[in-house]
């Protein structure tokens, strides 16, 4: 949390590189750490893949998010966690492909389920902006609550 925090929320810009860096490998190492304890829990691959996201590491979170889409297809969180990697590496055509597929799920009326299908909607709008070449205004800086 620290680390989205710190990208992320009011604490942006406050923290050093250095201690981010830290807070990064501590998470992906705990991470790693949860998955060999409780290896059906299917949120702990994308926690890890989201900040090797932050790091640049878009191989080897790839091979994560892969894992949590076998163990979870249908999963709004999981599908949308990973439309945010594709379009974080460059691939909004894919990232495009997740997003409408998350806006194709039947909706929930659960306060979290609204969240990740208006954050969907939003990135989608961002990802056909910049498709279409546009400048957008920025990829959404918002991640997924069940993401964090």
């Amino acid at each position: 949390l620290k680390v989205i925090e710190a990208g992320f929320g009011p604490e942006k810009g406050q923290v050093s590189r250095e201690e981010i860096n830290r807070w990064e490998e501590k998470a992906i190492f705990w991470y790693g750490e949860a998955e060999k304890r409780s290896p059906k829990d299917d949120t702990l691959p994308i926690r890890r893949a989201t900040v090797l996201d932050l790091q640049g590491k878009f191989q080897e979170a790839e091979v994560l998010y892969q894992r949590g889409l076998q163990m979870r297809p249908y999963a709004k969180y999981v599908n949308l966690t990973y439309a945010n990697h594709l379009a974080r590496k460059g691939d909004l055509s894919g990232a495009q492909k997740f997003l409408e597929k998350v806006l194709s799920f039947p909706m929930d009326q659960h306060p979290d389920d609204q969240e990740t299908i208006a954050e969907a909607r939003k990135t989608l709008a961002w990802v056909k902006e910049r498709i279409a070449g546009g400048t957008g205004k920025g990829q959404p800086a918002k991640f997924n609550p069940r993401e964090d």
